[in-house]
């Protein structure tokens, strides 16, 4: 990824991943999903990509054919534990700690990276579509990740004025798909794929969407 100069815009200027999985937590930025957890039936907010990205009983809860609602009870674990659940969950680690590994998912055995990675490959529970270069290519992602790495689409899909038609399609003509993948790429797990001819096409991608490297 060429080198862009950090910037003091957004929260997300300057960290990790990791620290941008944690800063939407504990702050709940677009949190889309509302946990009732414990005996006393404590809100606890959070979002589906990264539940469906680390577990396939949320991936079958939110993407199945009884897909449940916004706002799921869970009576038989405490708040504070469901919490450490939910913080260990953005760890680096392939799992969670004590718990050994099960090969059921495709979430088994892989590192939080991996598992975006192949959430935007295989198009896992998208929920934004682009219409990309001038031919209008159909690129989808998540808002999540890109709200994660991005002031620019953060206020694009939190701010008063959502630039959203109404079937959840953005144009962007600036930009050709091969460029705009490797954006993404860079965005979801830090792999792109440069070559001469797209360099600095990918350096106005960044700086148009505020997306700095380290």
């Amino acid at each position: 990824m060429p080198t862009v100069p950090p910037v003091d815009y957004g929260w997300q200027s300057e960290k990790s991943i990791l620290e941008c999985h944690q800063h939407m937590l504990e702050e709940e930025v677009a949190a889309d999903v509302t946990f009732i957890v414990g005996k006393k039936k404590q809100e606890v907010r959070a979002h589906k990509y990264m539940l469906i990205c680390r577990s396939p009983v949320f991936h079958a809860m939110f993407c199945g054919p009884l897909a449940e609602d916004n706002n799921i009870n869970i009576p038989d674990i405490e708040p504070d534990v469901f919490l450490v659940f939910l913080s260990c969950e953005n760890t680096p680690g392939n799992i969670m700690p004590t718990v050994p590994p099960v090969d059921y998912g495709w979430q088994s055995k892989k590192t939080i990276t991996e598992c975006h990675q192949h959430m935007l490959e295989e198009g896992i529970a998208t929920d934004v579509t682009f219409l990309v270069g001038k031919e209008k290519q159909i690129v989808r992602a998540h808002k999540y990740m890109l709200i994660c790495r991005s002031p620019v689409f953060q206020a694009m899909f939190c701010g008063p004025q959502l630039l959203l038609s109404d079937d959840n399609k953005i144009v962007i003509p600036d930009i050709e798909p091969d460029v705009f993948l490797v954006l993404l790429r860079f965005i979801y797990y830090y792999k792109p794929s440069l070559s001469d001819s797209t360099v600095l096409s990918v350096l106005y991608a960044a700086k148009k969407y505020l997306v700095s490297s380290w």
